[in-house]
């Protein structure tokens, strides 16, 4: 472990003899002046190792009367147990070192003083999953290993798929979930409610992005040591290679290795061990880079090239660490903080003069930062609405409020949360809402107590309430009329004991219960949404009569009592009773449009005043009316009218807005009717910035097709809503992509006057493509809607960049930029981006070439690199999918076996047709030739048997 003084003090340094000239003019004094220096360094020496022993001999002063006994080793040699301890006993272990104790020795050890003020039993979790970096294996973690046992933590160390001690061949390893298998595989064994902090090191890191993805209730912390932490949709290639440079180390070190055959793509990946020192060990001990040298195997390279798929919910609700390594040969600084510019961490530490492997160049500084991250809590997070809740109950309590601000941060936070609770069992059920509690109207929607003017329960029968334990009655039975009713006031409104409403629990969207049993408002089982998927149940909402009262009537005088409420009760009782009369005959007189209207008008005064769950519960029953239509044209102008209302106001309350048009889409039967709804809920989402809700359903749009039969003019609509709503979520390009050329396509064969409407988004289409980094090939050249371009003058810029990168090569792009760059800046095109694509593109092209043979040069001329850059481009190329090859380093060569087409039109579809019309020929050949030889071998055998008797 090293000494601790004699790491503080500076080592005396071998000298030379040097033979001394004569110096004329020396001072007599000086003999005495170089004493003094040499005394007073000795001095300074002296007083830092005093200063030294005085600190530790303090803590273990005060270790000592705090637990009786000395806790801490006074040696890093070999230690046994002491068998004449009892078990629990704080006594030393037994050193074997036969060294001689000297003054100079600490009595700590650098790692004890990390340790001694660690409280294991306060850490969230003391669990360390040490993950090692490619080529390495769990054996690289032997020093980090034995430091944090030593301080109590507990600590595994798994080997990868094909890598430390791992049985399966490297080369076999075929994708990133195979690779992290024992990870896996540890991760889902782990107990329930079990967590451990995950430390992930170079390729590692990966790895660990990956776990985290699968089990993120699992992991505490994820620590990223010099290692690649990857954004989503991104791989460790991609990150690697967008730094790489002609003289980098890493890729000199690289031996691609073709198990599978050199005209396949590589399996494996080598590093040179004459350049592992430099690469990887450059500040390391001799000892530790012997044993790396034996010990490393090649890197598979199908998960290298693996793009990770990371979200929000679960890879972003796991906290990150990340630490650097300032001497890093092999991830450079640079590269680290590019990564924690793009995905940043909780928090970045940083080990000076570490190199690529801190754990064993800097080892004892690692193991501090890896206890240091344990150590930091978690303090619970509220979410928006218990944040205000706790700043409205902090204010109307001063008292309170004085004694918060003396607190620390995290005291402050827990005091609030504790109060919270409490507040929460208190008021719950009674018009307050907390921490998404029960609904606000509770009287409304039952389970709790029913709110009242006075905040006071008053019940006109003597009826004790059930215990809240008793299991709720399957359906209300009707009561008897003579019975009292024991009716509770809605807090604010001024009714009679009959209007109340009560919601029987367990129900998503509410019961509807007036003095007699009337409606309930349930999730009926086997409903046959064909959206129901996104409401996590194969349920929908429909709603069920139980006795004569139509639910659509106490839903109006629900409303209208709670819009009139503050008008007063002589105001508001001839209002509401005039809005009932008009329902009532709504409905006798079969009214069903004017019915739904007079409900959403009261609805809409009601959207602020109520809970979501009320609102999802009348919204349901108005919804209901339309199925009781006879009339296909006014069932359709009903959905037309309450979809119109509902995208009214799209940022307010916009789930619930979507949610309450799914449930209008499932009650409809007329498909058109429900393609209007559909797309209305399109348009709510994009407005409303609540696309995460409407996304799943894209999956099953071309079965909606075959459902609602729609025209061409309503499938554009579709198409182009489907293509607004990914527009704002990147990692969905290639979607967005798809359905605006599904939009363009619908444009075959049309006028030129209808054609004109799809120039913007033809010309947006365009601009797509080229942005996006993974898109190679499309067929747009040859649609009508983008061939207009080409003669328009304001957009046949675009049509021209399309052609270049469709059908030419990089400098036709370079000429066009040159020429046009503010208009690529207009576009949000950057010139670096386009450069590189066009260098994948022309390198596709010079791949299709008949011959299926590209000479270096001819790739070095083409894309503008140098010599040494060739073959990193041509692993781009493999890595992006866009071709099968070998690279023949002898003769500077790449041999192409397969290769992806930018375009595939009429004259690619010709070219195929005469190649299978060629092999077609070839085979015809064959065949003819085995039956000619078979007819002259049986002739000859023919004659052989005649000869022969």
């Amino acid at each position: 472990m090293g000494n601790l003084c004699a790491i503080l003090a500076p080592k005396p340094a071998k000298r030379k003899p040097i033979k001394r000239l004569p110096n004329p003019s020396a001072q007599p004094n000086s003999s005495n002046r170089w004493t003094r220096v040499r005394s007073s360094r000795k001095e300074k020496l002296d007083d830092a190792l005093i200063q030294e022993q005085a600190l530790a001999a303090a803590i273990l002063f005060q270790q000592h009367q705090q637990n009786g006994s000395l806790p801490f080793d006074r040696s890093a040699s070999l230690r046994y147990p002491n068998s004449t301890s009892k078990k629990g006993s704080n006594a030393l272990p037994r050193s074997s070192s036969s060294r001689a104790r000297s003054l100079t020795d600490p009595l700590l050890q650098p790692h004890q003083l990390v340790n001694q003020d660690v409280k294991l039993d306060d850490l969230e979790t003391n669990h360390f999953v040490l993950v090692h970096g490619g080529g390495f294996g769990a054996w690289c973690w032997y020093k980090t290993i034995a430091l944090l046992e030593e301080g109590g933590f507990k600590v595994t160390a798994v080997d990868l798929t094909g890598s430390g001690i791992h049985s399966s061949d490297t080369n076999s390893v075929t994708s990133l979930s195979q690779y992290v298998k024992p990870l896996s595989d540890f991760l889902e064994k782990l107990p329930e409610g079990k967590k451990v902090i995950l430390a992930g090191h170079d390729f590692g890191g990966a790895c660990v992005s990956y776990a985290m993805e699968l089990f993120p209730d699992k992991v505490a912390k994820a620590i990223f040591i010099a290692a690649a932490m990857l954004k989503n949709g991104q791989s460790t290639l991609e990150m690697f290679s967008q730094q790489a440079s002609s003289d980098d180390l890493m890729r000199q070190a690289q031996v691609f290795l073709y198990a599978n055959g050199n005209d396949r793509p590589p399996t494996a990946i080598d590093l040179d061990k004459s350049l592992l020192k430099d690469l990887l060990f450059n500040q390391s001990p001799a000892k530790d880079v012997t044993l790396a040298s034996v010990s490393m195997r090649p890197i598979p390279f199908a998960p290298v090239l693996e793009k990770l798929s990371l979200s929000d919910l679960k890879y972003g609700s796991v906290r990150r660490f990340y630490i650097e390594t300032s001497e890093d040969n092999a991830i450079p600084t640079t590269v680290q903080e590019s990564m924690i510019k793009e995905s940043p961490p909780e928090q970045v530490l940083r080990l000076k003069g570490a190199d690529h492997s801190p754990f064993f160049s800097k080892p004892q500084a690692l193991h501090k930062l890896l206890v240091e991250i344990s150590k930091i809590s978690t303090a619970p997070k509220f979410r928006p609405q218990e944040q205000e809740e706790a700043k409205t109950t902090l204010a109307c309590d001063q008292s309170l409020n004085f004694q918060v601000q003396m607190l620390p941060s995290f005291e402050i936070t827990c005091l609030v949360w504790d109060l919270l609770l409490e507040i929460g069992k208190e008021n719950m059920g009674r018009g307050v809402s907390c921490g998404g509690g029960k609904s606000s109207l509770g009287y409304l929607f039952g389970g709790g107590e029913t709110a009242t003017a006075n905040k006071t329960p008053k019940t006109t029968n003597s009826t004790p309430p059930p215990p809240q334990n008793a299991s709720p009655a399957p359906a209300p039975s009707p009561a008897p009329a003579s019975s009292p009713s024991g009716k509770q006031l809605p807090a604010g409104i001024h009714s009679k004991p009959t209007n109340n409403y009560l919601r029987v629990d367990g129900q998503n969207c509410g019961n509807f219960i007036t003095d007699r049993p009337s409606t309930k408002v349930h999730a009926a089982p086997g409903g046959g949404s064909s959206l129901g998927y996104l409401f996590g149940a194969p349920t929908m909402t429909t709603v069920v009569q139980t006795s004569e009262e139509d639910p659509a009537l106490a839903v109006v005088r629900f409303t209208s009592e709670l819009a009139w409420a503050d008008a007063g009760h002589e105001v508001a009782e001839p209002q509401v009773t005039r809005l009932c009369a008009e329902a009532q005959e709504c409905v006798e007189m079969g009214r069903s449009f004017d019915l739904v209207s007079l409900m959403l008008t009261s609805a809409e005064v009601i959207l602020s005043k109520v809970s979501e769950k009320d609102l999802e519960c009348i919204f349901t029953v108005i919804c209901n009316v339309v199925t009781k239509s006879e009339s296909p044209d006014e069932a359709l102008e009903m959905a037309k009218l309450i979809s119109s209302k509902i995208t009214q106001k799209p940022s307010d309350k916009p789930a619930l807005r979507v949610k309450i048009l799914f449930n209008l889409y499932n009650l409809l039967e007329n498909p058109y009717s429900r393609f209007l709804v559909y797309l209305s809920a399109l348009n709510l989402a994009i407005n409303g910035k609540v696309a995460e809700h409407v996304i799943p359903s894209f999956k099953k749009v071309e079965s909606f097709l075959k459902e609602w039969n729609i025209g061409i003019s309503d499938q554009r609509q579709l198409f182009l809503a489907i293509a607004n709503v990914l527009k704002e979520h990147k990692n969905l390009a290639k979607e967005s992509f798809k359905f605006l050329t599904k939009y363009l396509a619908t444009f075959s064969g049309e006028d030129a006057h209808t054609l004109s409407e799809a120039k913007e988004e033809a010309v947006r289409t365009i601009v797509e493509f080229v942005k996006a980094p993974d898109m190679f090939q499309c067929d747009l050249l040859n649609m009508p809607a983008v061939e207009q371009l080409e003669k328009d003058t304001k957009h046949a810029l675009a049509y021209q960049l399309l052609k270049i990168f469709l059908t030419q090569r990089l400098d036709a792009y370079l000429e066009f930029q040159a020429a046009n760059s503010d208009l690529l800046k207009s576009y949000g095109l950057g010139h670096e981006d386009c450069i590189t694509k066009m260098r994948l593109i022309s390198l596709m092209d010079l791949g299709s070439d008949e011959s299926g043979q590209i000479p270096y040069g001819v790739i070095r001329d083409t894309l503008k690199i140098n010599d040494d850059e060739v073959e990193l481009w041509v692993v781009k190329a493999i890595t992006a999918k866009l071709m099968d090859c070998k690279m023949d380093q002898m003769n500077q060569v790449v041999i192409v076996s397969r290769c992806t087409l930018r375009v595939f039109g009429e004259e690619q579809w010709l070219t195929l047709r005469t190649k299978l019309a060629t092999w077609r020929g070839n085979i015809a050949n064959v065949i003819s030739t085995i039956r000619a030889n078979r007819i002259a071998d049986d002739g000859s055998q023919a004659v052989q048997g005649l000869v022969i008797r």
